[in-house]
């Protein structure tokens, strides 16, 4: 009878523990167990690099000049060329102009170049706009933010976003407005882009500050734009952001 006693306190005990252990909160899990969790988040969360523009600085066969040109890098390839994307031509009624891709090599007529490709382009260098100082303008220093193509009166060009300031407004925001946002607006907008401040006399009057007699002459500007202009990113254009 004692045993047996014994044996059904014991088994109430169990039964009052398991109970008590059920309604008892789960421990929270600790900060060691959750960080690689976060880690992953964050590195799936982490913004793209604001801009990967680059400066093409190039010959044209016969040509007594050297050119520039503004547009997004796509690719690299170490004693070939580069692949870059651009907006050449922004037709006036629409918010997504087609985006050109191609490449600009050391030697274009080698069987080494991609196709599609420039093929009256010869590539001397280029500079990656985020290897340089942020210029500055006015007292104020801007650093490239994403990169754009836009549509002025002086025609459609590519550059780094800079700043907006919209119609009515005194502050310049750093922060893109967001896409299609900017079109046909009346505000001003500020890109970063390689230009020549002074081009050569015999420089043809389109674009001037594209040609240059040395590569050196080519420096990292602040550019204004007064409107009415149109601005979109590369990558929103491509849909790759």
């Amino acid at each position: 009878m004692f045993v047996h006693a014994g044996r059904l306190v014991r088994a109430a005990l169990l039964a009052l523990l398991l109970t008590a252990a059920a309604a008892t909160p789960a421990l929270s899990v600790s900060p060691a167990t959750t960080r690689p969790a976060e880690v992953a988040n964050a590195a799936t969360a982490a913004p793209k690099a604001p801009s990967a523009g680059v400066a093409v600085i190039y010959r044209v066969s016969g040509a007594p000049y050297y050119r520039v040109h503004n547009a997004l890098l796509l690719e690299e390839r170490a004693g070939v060329g580069i692949k870059v994307a651009h907006v050449g031509v922004w037709p006036a009624n629409t918010k997504k102009p087609p985006v050109q891709e191609f490449w600009v090599c050391k030697n274009p007529q080698s069987a080494t170049c991609p196709t599609p490709k420039r093929s009256n382009w010869r590539l001397d260098s280029y500079r990656n706009y985020s290897a340089q100082p942020c210029p500055s303008s006015g007292g104020v220093t801007y650093c490239p933010g994403p990169f754009i193509a836009y549509r002025s009166s002086a025609g459609t060009h590519n550059g780094a976003f800079a700043c907006w300031r919209p119609a009515n407004s005194t502050t310049c925001s750093k922060t893109w407005p967001g896409d299609n946002r900017i079109y046909q607006s009346s505000g001003t907008l500020r890109v970063l882009h390689y230009a020549n401040p002074n081009p050569p006399a015999h420089a043809p009057h389109n674009n001037r500050g594209s040609y240059a007699n040395h590569p050196g002459d080519f420096k990292f500007l602040v550019h204004t734009v007064p409107g009415p202009v149109s601005a979109q990113r590369i990558c929103y254009l491509r849909g790759t952001c």
